[in-house]
């Protein structure tokens, strides 16, 4: 049972007519540029009414079919926003590819520590009383990512109304928030919560194939044809069709079908939690639950599962729902294990995913002791910004002992994955103790995006 993105989960949520000419034809989509299929850099005909059919589903003022993920989107989004210098404040768990904007663009980070929920030990969403003073003063935007991984939901509004006042651009990575739109109850939109611009990954929580995005824009937002210029420099010249069609699909799906799809799944979902709920050996934190204030909902279709009452961690869980339930999950931490429900997913299967995810539970709890339910947090790896993110990147690299990293200036970021989401940052200066996270990484098993991802060694600024 398929647990995790691609959304269409093997085209059971997609539109038919695409669907069935895919997989009648795949090759037939493997096209070159001829001026009968549009141009994704310069649309004027098939693609452009694409977009304008996005924008119309969406809200928004102007809408552009990515082919290169939400990446592309946010890196594009960056560099049409600002100019070589210009701050932009981010929350620090803000996805990795963020680190190509700054790089590209010459901009500053200014990096906001966010907290995690105390019931959950969930990392939130960037909050408004989490910005210092002084990073509203130099900045120029504010990138924010709404919802989290885990489905919480930023409260938006009250994020943009801080931005438009002070003249700062305010922008969502939307990635796991295509769906928001189509079912009352869940979490608000981006553009809905006041975003000038927001990037959705609707291979995700969708139907496009991996990975058709979208970048949305409202209606004061940046100029359009800044955004296709800047899009134009993040994409490939040779552009997908497949991924195209799939997404003016998913377009098609989600203004019929996909809707009541998706509201079945939502609704089907609420009674895996109820049936699941005293059930020994798992816990579901509820979406009903008091949230932490600058935290505005929760996104029912994220089922963070909890097995540490079974003598499991998260990565343990997620090892063993696979091997003995046939359960594939998105992804583990260790304290959870993350389920993805989509449009694809039935009351029925997800009435067998509750009997399957019961009979685990029961079973583990039975044989095994039940884990401390605290969870460390990992050290703080990352000091004061000791050169920008460029400079970082461009000046001589030499590789150190990890023991003899401390104080010295990152050349490459140190990213546990999943999420995907920097300990360092290229600029930063290591913490005093280094040691500390190593040690961290090595007892919980993450996996680490580094050159060296044994953390024997790493590349700092000469």
């Amino acid at each position: 049972m398929a647990y995790y993105t691609p959304g269409h989960k093997n085209g059971r949520a997609m539109d038919p007519a695409f669907r069935d000419a895919y997989l009648r034809h795949p090759l037939a989509f493997d096209l070159g540029y001829m001026g009968a299929f549009d141009d994704l850099h310069a649309p004027k005909t098939i693609i452009a009414e694409a977009e304008r059919a996005a924008a119309r589903l969406y809200g928004a003022a102007a809408s552009f079919l990515l082919t290169n993920g939400s990446t592309g989107g946010i890196v594009a989004m960056l560099l049409a926003t600002l100019a070589p210098g210009d701050t932009v404040i981010l929350p620090r768990n803000v996805h990795r590819c963020v680190m190509t904007a700054l790089i590209l663009g010459d901009f500053l980070p200014a990096f906001v520590d966010v907290e995690v929920e105390p019931s959950t030990g969930l990392p939130l969403p960037l909050r408004l009383c989490d910005v210092p003073a002084d990073s509203w003063e130099r900045a120029r935007a504010l990138l924010v990512m709404s919802p989290t991984y885990h489905g919480l939901a930023g409260d938006l509004p009250a994020l943009a109304a801080a931005a438009r006042r002070r003249g700062l651009s305010f922008l969502v990575d939307e990635a796991h928030g295509a769906h928001l739109p189509f079912v009352a109850g869940l979490p608000g939109s981006a553009l809905d919560g006041g975003a000038h611009a927001a990037v959705q990954s609707t291979h995700k929580t969708l139907q496009a194939l991996t990975p058709g995005a979208m970048l949305h824009l409202a209606a004061d937002g940046p100029d359009p044809r800044r955004f296709r210029q800047a899009l134009s420099m993040t994409q490939t010249s040779s552009a997908d069709y497949a991924v195209l069609a799939s997404l003016e699909a998913s377009v098609r799906h989600m203004a019929g079908q996909g809707r009541e799809q998706l509201r079945d799944a939502v609704q089907a979902v609420g009674a895996v939690r109820r049936a699941l709920k005293d059930v020994r050996g798992i816990a579901l934190p509820s979406p009903g639950r008091a949230l932490p204030t600058g935290v505005s909902g929760v996104d029912p279709t994220k089922l963070v599962i909890d097995f540490r009452a079974a003598g499991l961690s998260g990565h343990q869980a997620a090892r063993l729902l696979f091997e003995e339930a046939a359960i594939a999950a998105e992804l583990s931490t260790d304290a959870f294990v993350l389920l993805i429900v989509t449009a694809a997913d039935t009351p029925a299967s997800l009435a067998e995913l509750t009997r399957r995810l019961a009979a685990f539970a029961q079973r583990h709890a039975a044989a095994r002791a039940p884990l401390d339910a605290h969870v460390s947090p990992a050290p703080r790896l990352a000091a004061a910004l000791g050169a920008s993110p460029r400079e970082a990147f461009f000046r001589p690299h030499i590789r150190v002992s990890w023991s003899a990293a401390a104080g010295r200036i990152a050349a490459e970021p140190i990213t546990p994955y999943p999420p995907g989401v920097p300990a360092i940052w290229p600029g930063e200066r290591f913490d005093s103790d280094p040691g500390l996270f190593r040690n961290w990484v090595l007892r919980s098993g993450a996996s680490i995006q580094a050159s060296d991802s044994s953390l024997e060694t790493v590349a700092v600024v000469a």
